[in-house]
């Protein structure tokens, strides 16, 4: 009886250790505010509107009165904006938001800033003389001295809007160390230390097979990306393959299932298992899954679309050089 007592207790507080090891991601986005200005050290982020057909708003970072960088950027680096809604409209401004969040330290500060509002002039050619007769006045963080990145991110709206995010760090010069536009990545982005070194990877899922092999957004698959700052380059980058046995913990919570129906097949099970495997390098189990749940006639057709995709997606392709 004895025994039998120790054994339950031994198996009751194995679970509660189970528990505690359980990952438990930090959503980034809760921690972000569509401030109309962010003030730190000696920067000052300030988000500024014009008035087209539309509310077009951006962020611009300034040091000493320098600007350093627009929040988002067109290609030729002028800041083309986001639309938060137009002059008569409702407006979105969190479709618009910057935060400051401690990723390259040891923890993550457990209270949120201290916040104050806040109305902010803004001169110059075509933009609006007062942010918070657009944006309202929103709150803004009042900081100390401290060494957080800086967090930007734009929703384009919709069900399916993509959602981007750039990180700077400032320590010991601003520099720009995440970028999710040229990973292809998005729809949100949480932290963990993962391999517990002091710093948080970053989670994301690639965007790139959104409404990919005919799909519609509901049925197309979105596989895990884990980045892991580099402290040689000093900027996040794709580490899949070292977090494999993360990866596929999570990838047991989707279950593949038989496609056979031509009329309503569903695909995204199947292939979020194929497209992590792949991510993995395990590309004998991905077309062994491929094959055993794959029913329809097409099967060769869509494997070569699949490896198509896969060689234009960034994410994969860093991979996959990384390996040889």
């Amino acid at each position: 009886m004895k025994v039998t007592k120790a054994l339950i207790l031994v198996a009751f507080c194995l679970s509660f250790l189970s528990a505690e090891e359980e990952i438990q991601l930090l959503d980034l986005e809760t921690l972000l505010t569509p401030a109309d200005r962010l003030e730190y050290d000696n920067y000052r982020v300030l988000r500024s509107c014009e008035f087209k057909e539309d509310v077009v708003c951006k962020y611009v970072v300034k040091k000493n009165g320098i600007n350093l960088v627009y929040f988002p950027e067109d290609s030729s680096g002028l800041g083309n904006g986001v639309v938060l809604g137009d002059e008569k409209g409702k407006l979105h401004p969190d479709f618009l938001k910057t935060g400051l969040v401690l990723l390259l330290a040891k923890k993550i500060p457990e209270s949120r800033p201290v916040f104050k509002n806040i109305t902010e002039e803004v001169t110059g050619e075509g933009l609006v003389t007062t942010i918070s007769a657009i944006t309202s006045e929103r709150a803004v963080p009042v900081k100390p001295p401290h060494a957080e990145e800086l967090i930007f991110e734009s929703c384009s709206g919709g069900v399916s809007g993509s959602i981007e995010y750039t990180i700077y760090t400032h320590d010991p010069d601003f520099k720009e160390i995440f970028d999710s536009y040229a990973w292809s990545t998005g729809f949100g982005l949480s932290s963990f230390d993962i391999d517990k070194d002091g710093t948080r990877e970053l989670i994301q899922t690639s965007s790139k097979y959104d409404f990919a092999f005919g799909r519609p957004h509901i049925d197309s698959a979105f596989p895990q990306v884990i980045f892991k700052y580099n402290e040689i380059k000093k900027e996040y980058l794709p580490a899949n393959r070292q977090f494999k046995q993360y990866i596929l913990s999570e990838l047991k919570k989707i279950v593949p299932t038989i496609v056979d129906d031509e009329k309503d097949p569903c695909m995204s099970p199947l292939l979020m298992h194929v497209l992590t495997c792949l991510y993995l390098g395990m590309d004998k189990e991905a077309w062994e899954i491929y094959n055993k749940y794959y029913k329809l006639k097409n099967k060769d057709a869509l494997k070569k679309d699949i490896l198509t995709v896969l060689s234009k997606d960034p994410v994969f392709c860093y991979l996959s050089s990384k390996s040889k």
